[in-house]
């Protein structure tokens, strides 16, 4: 199945999530349209690890 979503990050950046099955999630944002970028499970497991900064 695959999902897409915006993707806002604060007022500065915007974007979009496609997530799809099996395979990965690509963020595009809209300030570099012709950048998008693949993120595969391995690597959203490990930033999931990383301490968030407070």
């Amino acid at each position: 199945m695959n999902s897409r979503r915006v993707l806002q990050l604060g007022n500065v950046l915007s974007g979009s999530v496609q997530t799809i099955e099996s395979w990965g999630v690509f963020v595009q944002l809209d300030a570099l349209p012709k950048i998008k970028a693949l993120l595969r499970p391995r690597h959203i497991s490990q930033a999931r690890q990383l301490p968030l900064c407070e």
